[in-house]
């Protein structure tokens, strides 16, 4: 097994609707030097025993049982266990693209084997059943491979940082360098983090401009951390905020353009987790009103804005919504 090219991984938990679907999308891929792991999480509802049935049916696919741990657990734990060149993680209900693994492979011969391949997502729109309504490529701007292997091409990272592919773990990774870090177990927003992580030691990288990932975006509301609040977002955001200027630092490309990309990128996660608190937090109105007067500014927001009257003008506001909402809701 030590001459395998792809670890494909897949976390699963009370997923058995869609798991096969994503296990057949890698299966029928017109390549087969790989191995697919399954991570069952611990499910309830027969997942499981369906992925134990695929691996009779696969002689490649293995699956690892293990309690409930979360989704971010799931991947470490395959990673641990992958013996493939490279690491690919595949969400049980998303597919990979027919022609992935072919587009994969040549490019890592092509570009002389590089550390990390973000790949490019297409964001399907679909029913109950993945009957896809609509898709978008969701970085269309990207149209051609953009290849880094110096640390003095600016615009390449901003490129990178400006883009959607360092949100989510769905990036090709060299064995031995994903082995050298762990997803945090503790935040939705782990994958962004562990990017940011990598991309502070990685050699070499490439972007592919065909898009490979197939990420299924339910009508029913059904993705895991889409319409919620965990309570957690600020300090997750400030998080993301610091590990992307440490990265800038570590690569000696905190540019003035890229600086300012981080600090706006923080400024729109303000914003993000202020509707997030006004939409899901189920909490009281008034501990909701007194969070945002108490919890939501600190020193890593005024940094990000030049107007610091900004901040409060969007604290009133959300302020402002909740009453009005909680108002017209009597």
């Amino acid at each position: 097994m030590d001459d395998i090219r792809f670890s494909i991984i897949t976390a699963v938990y009370n997923n058995k609707k869609y798991l096969e679907n994503a296990v057949v999308s890698v299966m029928q891929q017109n390549y087969a030097n790989l191995e697919y792991i399954v991570v069952d999480d611990g499910s309830t509802d027969g997942t499981g025993e369906l992925a134990d049935e695929l691996s009779k049916q696969y002689k490649n696919l293995r699956v690892i049982h293990q309690e409930n741990k979360w989704i971010y657990a799931s991947f470490n734990e395959g990673i641990k266990n992958a013996v493939g060149e490279y690491i690919y993680i595949l969400n049980s209900d998303d597919k990979l693209k027919e022609d992935a693994l072919e587009i994969l492979d040549r490019s890592i011969d092509m570009y002389n084997h590089p550390d990390v391949i973000w790949t490019k997502v297409l964001l399907c729109e679909c029913d109950d059943n993945q009957n896809v309504i609509n898709r978008i490529d969701i970085d269309e701007n990207i149209t051609e491979d953009l290849f880094w292997k110096d640390e003095a091409d600016l615009d390449v990272w901003h490129d990178l940082l400006r883009s959607n592919l360092m949100v989510n773990q769905a990036n090709l990774y060299k064995r031995s360098t994903i082995k050298k870090y762990e997803f945090r177990n503790d935040v939705y927003g782990a994958d962004y983090l562990f990017n940011l992580e990598i991309a502070k030691y990685i050699d070499s990288y490439l972007i592919i401009s065909k898009p490979i990932y197939l990420f299924h975006k339910y009508r029913n509301g059904s993705n895991a951390s889409i319409g919620k609040y965990y309570g957690y977002e600020h300090e997750m955001y400030n998080d993301f905020y610091k590990a992307g200027l440490e990265l800038l630092n570590r690569r000696s490309i905190d540019s003035i353009q890229n600086k300012e990309l981080i600090r706006k990128i923080r400024r729109a996660n303000f914003t993000a987790e202020l509707n997030a608190i006004i939409l899901f937090d189920k909490s009281p109105i008034n501990e909701k009103i007194n969070y945002l007067k108490e919890n939501v500014k600190d020193e890593v927001i005024d940094s990000v804005f030049d107007d610091k009257s900004e901040i409060e003008r969007r604290i009133e506001k959300a302020i402002i919504r909740i009453e009005s909402e909680n108002t017209e809701s009597k």
